[in-house]
Parts: structure tokens; sequence; C-alpha cells
């Protein structure tokens, strides 16, 4: 017996994996949550059509629209919140009618009832929906807007990575916040040259600031990555950084006013300032430390220069 067709849902396939597949097999991607009795859409992959990953149109007796915040009709190839209608949606939850009372809203065409499925996403021109991502991986970081799941599919559509999971890192100050990555990869691979790679599909506050290789994403009991765990995960690692032992009493001394500027521990040599919640008015009051603490004098254009801790550190030594 010879396998023709492969359906997938659950989880999002990448671009690559499909390619692969479509050489041999009818693949077809298939979306849904569980309170619209797992699946809402269907359609088969064609990368001569659109090399991207779609979920095709809604199955039979079932609707799906896509309404921006004012609960409008987003236009064609305009992403929007997805709500999902038809026989196949749950009347509730078992003894919580309330939390599924708030996901849902009726009356916004005709009579339906409407789930709320808290993914976002966009009609494209010949019907067919494209999935973004979760609407609670859209978050903001240090005052930007940032898509998570945008920042995973850029990465898993380089050569050298498998599979990759964000994290948000949030400093002690609560104002400063990073992008780690975790990665599986193919093969070592330089960190420092991917976030340079990086810069050519993605903003400057869109680059991890730190790229963390792993043998193996954790998943949860949906097969899906864990994120709480990699949280744990990241904290652990940031603690052990955060335990350096500086060896001069120049870099204790610059280490401690940085710990105590930006509200959190300089955890390694190649801390940035900038790049951990400093600016130009936290960088004048660090100056100003600075110079009260030590017979140096320093320019704001120094710390421009040199922002990362193990250079400021040089550069102070050489005066």
């Amino acid at each position: 017996h010879t396998l023709k067709k492969v359906i997938v849902a659950g989880a999002s396939p990448n671009d690559r994996t499909l390619l692969k597949w479509e050489e041999k097999l009818e693949v077809y991607n298939a979306y849904g949550p569980t309170e619209a009795t797992v699946c809402a859409s269907i359609g088969r992959y064609d990368s001569t059509l659109n090399p991207h990953v779609h979920i095709g149109s809604p199955i039979s007796n079932t609707k799906i629209i896509v309404l921006n915040r004012k609960r409008k009709l987003c236009p064609v190839n305009v992403f929007g919140d997805i709500y999902i209608s038809g026989q196949g949606l749950t009347e509730g939850y078992i003894n919580d009618p309330a939390f599924f009372k708030e996901q849902t809203t009726m009356h916004i065409f005709g009579e339906d009832i409407w789930y709320k499925s808290g993914d976002i996403g966009r009609f494209l021109d010949d019907g067919r929906l494209e999935i973004w991502g979760r609407n609670d991986r859209r978050v903001k970081v240090n005052g930007y807007r940032v898509e998570l799941e945008k920042i995973e599919r850029i990465l898993n559509q380089q050569p050298q990575i498998l599979n990759s999971a964000i994290i948000v890192w949030n400093a002690g100050n609560g104002n400063s916040q990073s992008l780690v990555a975790f990665v599986e990869a193919k093969d070592r691979i330089d960190t420092r040259e991917m976030q340079k790679s990086l810069r050519a599909y993605l903003a400057k506050y869109e680059i991890p600031e730190s790229i963390i290789i792993i043998d193996s994403l954790p998943k949860n009991a949906n097969n899906k990555i864990d994120y709480k765990k990699l949280e744990m995960q990241l904290g652990n690692i940031m603690r052990n950084e955060c335990n350096t032992e500086w060896k001069t009493d120049l870099e204790k001394t610059i280490a401690g006013i940085w710990s105590e500027i930006l509200e959190q521990p300089v955890r390694s040599g190649k801390f940035n300032f900038f790049e951990n919640g400093g600016n130009s008015l936290l960088a004048i009051q660090m100056i100003s430390e600075i110079e009260n603490k030590m017979d140096i004098q320093i320019r704001i254009t120094d710390l421009f220069v040199y922002p990362v801790f193990d250079e400021f550190i040089q550069f102070l030594g050489q005066k």
C-alpha cells in the first residue's frame, strides 16, 4: 500500500516540510479549535498557487469571518481576529458556562453565535484563509508591538534551524524586556551571525537579543511547545549568568553602578547597556555616578561607542 494523502492539524507545519511532502503526496492542512468540534476549515497545499501555509476554506455547515477590533469585517488580505460559527460550535464548557459566554458574541450578522478563536488570520484573494498566529502571542516589548510567531516563522525558514520558540524575558525593573530565542539546529551555528542575517527580515526590535541552542524544545500534553517550561529554563539560565564573578575592582564597581541604574544585574560581559533598558537619561545618570565614585571623566558619546560591558571596561581601563 502507498501513502497518497496526508492531513495535518493542531500545529502549523513549516513551509520546508510541506514542500518536501508535496513532491510525493497530496497534503491538506486543517484548522479548528476544540470549541468548533476540532475541524473548521481545510485546504490542499499547493506551492504553485501560494508558497505559504494556509488553512483552506470553511467546511460544510461552518462559517468563518475575520473582524477588526471594532468588530467590523476586515478587507481581503488584512489581518484580524478569526471568528467561527456553525453547527459544529459547542454550546459551552462543562461547569463553566460564564467563560464560554465571554468568548462568544451574537448578532454580528443575523442570529448566529460567533466564537472568537483567539487566532489571527486573513482571507486571501482566492478565498482561502491564512493564519498568522495566536492573539496572546502578540505582545508589547519595550513599547513596540511584536508578533512572536512571526519571529519564530522567520527563524524556522533559516536553513540551519529546525524549530524555534521565542520567550519574552522581563528584567527586574519591569521596564526592560528582551527577546530570547530557543532553537533546535541541524548543526552548530554562530548565533551572532544568525542575528545579523535576521536583519534582512526583521526590524531591529524584533531580533532576539539571545539565541540559545537546545537539543529539543519541550512539548506539553498536546504535543505543542511548552512555553512555560522554557520560561523556567530561561530563568535558571539568567540566574546562573547573574552569578558572574568580576575579576577586577573596576569591573565590580561599574557592574554595581549599571545594575543600580538599570535595576537588574549585569549578567555577563556581553551585557549591552542600551538593549537592557538604558537610554540617554539613564546614561547621563550613570556617567554622573561614575564620576562621583571614580576619578574618571567620560562623555555620553563614549557609552554609545562602547555600550557592551566588556568593551566599556576596556575603554575605561585605557583612561
